[in-house]
């Protein structure tokens, strides 16, 4: 790491707070080589927060109610008690209805949404490197691919690498030329997860995943509050995913005009492309509908160039004295 006038003196006002210089991986001389490697990983959703189910909700808004002196009153519950022998009503069954909607599309259901919206996650990664050096230098080219398909559904997320570094002597070694370049493609998926994992906790368990057709989403009814359905919001937003490249490094050459004398330039390049588009699907979950189709399409394209030239002498002036 380099923290001083030399550094501020290349780097200028971005040396500020001092420059870290990594050395890439490089050819070896006199020697081809391919190297091949791979892992795989399963990942498996943390803890979550332990729901009620359907009749457990009836079971502890009954008792809740009962204690405040209020008589039980729930949409969709029915409460069948009698009075036991100290006088106190006594809960005997919890009865829900078979449909919850008026138009008898969506049963009373008992849904877990943690367990409906989570999954084990596979973590899958292959690299592919090829190197080879001779008496002038070398070159290094390496391929990655990394995917994560996500814990939770539809958020997958994968990267493709490519890196090339080389430099060669010319001239007697009087002249070296090389570069390092990196090239980046993402994708991943762009909306707001913590909306999901907020209705995750917020829509009742009797709600069900889907329609009794198995074809339309499970909804809030009257008597609930608006939160969507988080499967749905997962489902229908799995298209929606943005696309970032990015292109970085840097071409140099060093020369050697005297003795000592050296002069070093560099341009190097840092650029970034985004687009996201976004489609907005029709949809009916309960009351919550949308009737209209809409896309929004967004891209940036930013990055910044570098074009550094130094000179370094190096000299000796006197002798060790021991």
């Amino acid at each position: 790491m380099l923290k001083d006038a030399s550094a501020a003196s290349i780097y200028g006002s971005r040396a500020s707070n001092g420059v870290i210089i990594i050395t890439t991986k490089k050819a070896k001389q006199g020697a081809t080589r391919v190297d091949f490697s791979t892992f795989f990983t399963l990942q498996t959703p943390g803890p979550h927060i332990q729901m009620l189910n359907t009749q457990d909700y009836g079971r502890v808004y009954w008792q809740a109610a009962t204690n405040d002196g209020a008589v039980p009153s729930r949409p969709f519950y029915t409460f069948q008690t009698r009075t036991g022998t100290d006088g106190r009503p006594v809960l005997d069954q919890v009865l829900v209805p078979e449909f919850i909607d008026k138009e008898q599309t969506m049963r009373a259901a008992d849904t877990d949404w943690f367990k409906e919206t989570e999954q084990n996650a596979l973590i899958q990664s292959y690299n592919l490197s090829v190197s080879s050096g001779g008496e002038r230098g070398g070159a290094l080219f390496s391929l990655n691919y990394y995917d994560n398909s996500g814990t939770l559904k539809h958020t997958d997320f994968n990267r493709y690498t490519a890196r090339l570094n080389s430099d060669y002597n010319f001239l007697g070694g009087k002249l070296k030329i090389g570069e390092n370049l990196t090239v980046v493609k993402s994708q991943r998926a762009e909306f707001d997860l913590n909306l999901v994992r907020d209705r995750t906790t917020q829509l009742p368990s009797i709600v069900p995943v889907r329609t009794v057709d198995g074809i339309g989403w499970g909804g809030p009814v009257e008597g609930m509050s608006d939160r969507d359905n988080p499967l749905r919001l997962l489902s229908d937003n799995r298209q929606n995913r943005s696309n970032t490249g990015r292109a970085f490094g840097n071409v140099f050459a060093d020369a050697e005009l005297l003795p000592g004398l050296h002069l070093r330039t560099s341009f190097g390049i840092d650029y970034s492309m985004y687009k996201f588009r976004q489609i907005y699907k029709t949809y009916k979950a309960g009351f919550l509908s949308e009737a209209n189709n809409r896309v929004t399409d967004n891209q940036r394209f930013y990055g910044n160039w570098v074009w550094q030239n130094t000179l370094n002498y190096d000299m000796t002036l006197g002798a060790n004295i021991s």
